[in-house]
């Protein structure tokens, strides 16, 4: 895992967009699969139904058969993005609501979860020594209940860009998920670059 996400870009991610994005994808990959359908039996169909022969008609023929290939790969790549990207939002979603139950749990105890994901306990000076420790052991373990949703953000911002690489090839990179943060900038679901 390279760079951890922030509480902040967890929080602030719109996952609903990705979900849009996934949906058109779908549609696209629907329309493509029409079109390929269509070239199949019009285009490649109609000439093997014509009777034309000779080198021409070969080449012809190949050539469709080629342009036929590039239709249907481009309606795989088409699903394989939809797909890619309804998995990311589904486990994005998931992490943001571990992390809102980390912190709501941290808020109703009165504790304070730091931006670095720390949690801090406010003094009490009346607290008795069982009663500090059992605070204390409730505040470490809401740290590590924030830290775990982090990480879990963290893992599905890294697999959207490994799985539209994928889906895409190599020239999708640091932009993941729709170029940043679910509709612009840098990188992943949560909107920065992987590593960053």
């Amino acid at each position: 895992m390279t760079g951890m996400l922030t509480i902040a870009q967890i929080q602030s991610a719109r996952v609903d967009g990705v979900l849009e994005a996934a949906a058109e994808w779908r549609q696209h990959s629907g329309c493509l699969a029409e079109i390929a359908d269509e070239f199949r039996v019009n285009v490649v169909g109609g000439v093997d139904r014509s009777g034309w022969t000779g080198p021409a008609a070969t080449g012809a023929q190949a050539r469709m058969e080629a342009e036929l290939q590039e239709l249907e790969a481009a309606q795989q790549r088409a699903a394989a993005i939809s797909a890619a990207l309804e998995r990311a939002a589904d486990e994005f979603r998931a992490a943001q609501l571990h992390l809102l139950g980390a912190l709501d749990s941290a808020e109703g105890q009165g504790f304070q979860v730091h931006p670095d994901g720390s949690v801090e306990i406010p003094p009490d000076p009346d607290a008795d020594p069982a009663t500090t420790g059992l605070r204390q052991s409730a505040a470490t373990q809401t740290a590590a209940e924030v830290r775990a949703a982090q990480e879990e953000a963290t893992q599905a911002d890294e697999q959207a860009v490994i799985d539209l690489r994928a889906a895409t090839g190599p020239d999708v990179g640091a932009g993941g998920v729709g170029g940043g943060p679910v509709g612009g900038g840098a990188g992943g679901v949560a909107g920065e670059a992987v590593g960053a």
